[in-house]
């Protein structure tokens, strides 16, 4: 309904006037051959004495120069009815009366729109509602006074554990590479396994057991620190095994496989030095930091901060909803407001084009009979032209016509333009148009303001 309001566009062509050639005299006696067909007539004494109208060539030329202003005035007239008739048909009653029903129009549209989007804002604004009462009882459930705290973003807690995974990866892979067949990149490939294990189960002992710990259950806090302490022996016991292997590996590549239970049995006494010490101590630093970024990864206490998180994913989806329909609010009624301040320039416009219009085509009359002008002194020429050229070539006397003063008078029929005016009826419909629109605006601006208090009204009852 909107669009077809914003296309329907009346339009007052502003005419130019159409400009004619210059007349040149003796080029048209060239291109009518007058002198030589008054001496074709002169060799035969035509016309005769006797004659008392002019011969079939004068004839020709006033022909010829009628029909040449018959055409042109034909095309200049149509072109004039073309632009009287959009005059004479110009109305913009019905745009004055749509404008008047603009305010109506705009609440029906939104009326229309709040049938449909108000149940899925009323539905967000539900599903906030049950997430902020979850949180609540969550907050009751547990004791817990303060908000949640925990970074906003993944992407610092991933980064450093990627660097760790690295670095662990780099360094163990030097370890590796001296007990390993493949070289570097073997004990690369080793070190991965390795460090993938140690990152995965620190990161899991932070983000859960520990956290764990901090439940108001006592149940929760005692399993969690058992399964932790248990977490932390394996990883001491795995990153020892772990030294065991790559010294196995160090000392007989051949026959790792035995040489690795000789040194378990040797106990802790078999990794000494400094290469199996240091790869035992990155593995126990690299789980270390991953509990510790796995634990930070969230809020401190267990089930907290996804809470949070659901919600501020609703109060989000509620904003995002409230945002949408406030935006189809205000753009019909900048929409609306588009189409007043349209319709008000177009009428200007028209006024304009009309008086312009009107200029063109005193302006058209001037240049038309200037054209004619020329060219009955072109016939005029044409004629004397012909009749001195006759005369002279002749044995016996001229017409006495011949005397007679040239008559190069070119009948045509004269213009006719818009019989009525509509410079009132525009100025008319604009005057109503300014009259109105501030009234028009004061209801839009209405109607905006209650369907965005009905969202306000929505989204925080």
């Amino acid at each position: 309904m909107l669009s077809n309001l914003i296309k329907n566009k009346k339009v007052i062509s502003v005419y130019k006037p159409q400009e004619f050639p210059v007349v040149d005299n003796d080029q048209l006696s060239e291109d009518f051959n007058v002198v030589v067909s008054a001496r074709e007539q002169a060799k035969k004494n035509l016309p005769r004495e006797s004659a008392s109208e002019p011969d079939f060539n004068e004839v020709n030329y006033r022909r010829k120069m009628q029909t040449t202003v018959m055409q042109s005035s034909q095309r200049v007239q149509q072109e004039l009815n073309d632009i009287g008739n959009s005059i004479n048909n110009f109305s913009i009653e019905n745009e004055i009366n749509e404008s008047k029903r603009v305010v109506r129009k705009y609440e029906e549209e939104l009326a229309s729109t709040f049938a449909e989007k108000t149940s899925e804002l009323r539905e967000a604004r539900t599903q906030h509602e049950l997430a902020q009462e979850d949180l609540q009882q969550f907050k009751r459930v547990n004791k817990l006074n303060r908000e949640p705290n925990y970074p906003i973003s993944a992407i610092r807690a991933f980064s450093i554990i990627a660097i760790v995974l690295i670095i662990e990866v780099f360094i163990n892979g030097n370890f590796f590479a001296i007990g390993s067949d493949a070289g570097l990149m073997g004990g690369i490939f080793i070190a991965a396994t390795v460090s993938i294990v140690n990152v995965s189960l620190g990161f899991l002992a932070g983000a859960w057991l520990i956290r764990q710990a901090n439940s108001i259950k006592a149940k929760h806090r005692v399993l969690s620190r058992i399964a932790y302490i248990s977490l932390i022996m394996f990883a001491v016991f795995f990153n020892y095994l772990v030294a065991v292997w790559r010294k196995a590996l160090e000392v007989s590549p051949d026959s790792a496989e035995e040489q690795f239970w000789v040194f378990l049995d040797s106990g802790i006494s078999s990794i000494w030095d400094i290469s199996s010490l240091g790869l035992f101590a990155v593995g126990l630093v690299c789980f270390g930091i991953a509990a510790y970024e796995g634990y930070r990864f969230d809020d401190a206490y267990p089930g907290y901060g996804s809470l949070s998180r659901k919600r501020d994913a609703m109060y989000e989806n509620l904003q995002d909803e409230r945002k949408d329909l406030a935006e189809t609010v205000n753009n019909k009624y900048e929409a609306y407001e588009e189409w007043l301040d349209e319709k008000y320039t177009q009428i200007k416009a028209l006024k304009r084009n009309l008086a312009t219009s009107l200029s063109s085509f005193e302006q058209q009359k001037s240049i038309f009979d200037n054209y004619v002008t020329h060219l009955e002194g072109a016939l005029e020429y044409m004629l004397k032209l012909y009749r001195d050229t006759n005369n002279a070539e002749r044995s016996e006397p001229h017409p006495t016509f011949f005397d007679d003063v040239i008559d190069a008078t070119i009948p045509f029929t004269p213009f006719l333009f818009i019989k009525d005016d509509k410079s009132l009826a525009i100025q008319t419909s604009l005057d109503e148009f300014t009259g109105h629109k501030p009234q028009i605006l004061d209801g839009l601006s209405a109607v905006r303001k209650k369907y965005l208090d009905l969202i306000v009204e929505i989204c925080e009852k």
